[in-house]
């Protein structure tokens, strides 16, 4: 029988509690998370950074992380917009250690402590930061496959900023890391949580029809809509439907043109109430 990972996370720790060495990292990143309550400044920010990097390098044989609640909390906190891109990129470099250290199954496991700093990051990440995030996600995180399931909609969410980037090489990895979520997970799932996002996340709406506009095919039969959003294909009609509605002039005109575009009204793509909604949204 396969060992669940919360029990693989927990059999590591514990095999490392008799080990002297062991000890005296957990008391040294413990230590360092202690200076962080006098930082009072940016460059006091820096130096907390620095030595808690270095107490990841000097105990890389441990594939674990001490204190990692407080170590992932300190880290979001690092990524605060207020601060300097040179702080940002340092904390991103710890995040890059953790993850080679603690190798995909700790990751999977502490999945949610991670995420909650680097997911978010994008929309305020600089232009010098953002290649950086994104190698992150692209190297340790998509790997992740699957394991990436209950966490799909906040990376979606998380990424989709980039596309509002002036960048094209920016543009063009948050596409392409977007791909590969949806080509390594299930591609019906990752059509329905953007729609889910398009329905519930006003902010997003003209990033996913950006992205939608490069990738959906022309529908010409019900069926074809199910081979992209599974058995709930009215979820895309509510998803078109919010868009539709949308107080900006971009995504109203992004949303038309995409319904435009990719289902002909003459045929049947939808199914009768589906279409009604639509037209009654599309008319207001």
């Amino acid at each position: 029988m396969t060992t669940p990972r919360s029990n693989r996370h927990e059999d590591r720790s514990n095999t490392y509690a008799s080990d002297p060495k062991y000890q005296k990292y957990v008391q040294l990143v413990g230590r360092n998370l202690q200076s962080f309550d006098y930082v009072q400044e940016w460059a006091d920010v820096t130096a907390f950074l620095t030595k808690l990097s270095r107490s990841f390098e000097i105990y890389t044989k441990f594939a674990v992380v001490p204190h990692k609640v407080t170590v992932t909390k300190r880290l979001a906190q690092c990524l605060n917009p207020a601060l300097p891109t040179g702080v940002h990129q340092k904390t991103l470099n710890i995040y890059e250690l953790i993850a080679k250290q603690i190798g995909s199954d700790e990751l999977v496991a502490d999945l949610p402590l991670y995420a909650m700093g680097l997911f978010p990051f994008m929309r305020n990440a600089s232009l010098k930061a953002k290649p950086q995030l994104l190698g992150i996600l692209e190297d340790f995180f998509v790997p992740l496959g699957p394991g990436l399931r209950p966490c799909l909609k906040s990376i979606t969410v998380g990424v989709l900023p980039g596309l509002e980037e002036g960048s094209a090489d920016v543009v063009n990895r948050v596409v392409g890391l977007l791909d590969k979520l949806k080509d390594t997970i299930d591609e019906p799932f990752f059509f329905q949580t953007l729609f889910l996002i398009m329905i519930t996340n006003s902010e997003q709406r003209e990033s996913a029809l950006k992205y939608l506009a490069q990738r959906l095919p022309v529908f010409t039969r019900q069926e074809d809509v199910a081979q992209v959003c599974g058995d709930d294909a009215s979820l895309m009609a509510r998803a078109l439907a919010a868009t539709l509605t949308d107080s900006k002039t971009l995504v109203l005109r992004a949303a038309l043109d995409l319904v435009m575009t990719r289902f002909p009204l003459r045929t049947t793509v939808f199914k009768p109430k589906d279409l009604v909604l639509l037209m009654k949204h599309a008319s207001e």
